[in-house]
């Protein structure tokens, strides 16, 4: 096993390292560490940031219950075009609880019926059925 590193200059004129690792019979090379855009903060640190946040596409609100001042609703999204499939996501105060992937539409709106069916039992009432 056995590593190199080769200095330049990236496009942007900044000093840049290039990383050739060989590990077995596996080779990586080309990986280009930025040395030029270094952050000297630690990465726990809470002024850490990483990446740009991205905003969370609301789906198909289905159900929407409450229980003592919490909501719940329930959200389909269709990513079938790329090949994911559905995504059935639970969300509390409007903030992700839990998600799961189906391979349809049936299939994802049958999991949402059973995740209804499940709060209903428990206490959660139809926050928009108008005869509670």
């Amino acid at each position: 096993m056995g590593a190199s590193q080769h200095t330049g200059t990236c496009r942007t004129g900044r000093a840049a390292t290039w990383c050739s690792v060989r590990v077995g019979t596996l080779a990586r090379c080309g990986r280009r560490i930025d040395h030029g855009m270094a952050d000297d903060t630690p990465w726990f640190s809470p002024e850490h940031q990483v990446g740009i946040p991205r905003c969370r596409t609301p789906g198909e609100e289905v159900w929407r219950l409450e229980h003592d001042g919490r909501t719940q609703s329930c959200e389909l999204r269709d990513d079938s075009t790329v090949g994911a499939g559905w995504d059935v996501m639970i969300l509390e105060a409007g903030e992700p609880r839990f998600s799961r992937r189906c391979m349809d539409e049936r299939g994802a709106r049958y999991l949402a019926d059973c995740f209804r069916q499940d709060l209903v039992l428990t206490g959660w009432i139809d926050d928009r059925d108008p005869n509670r």
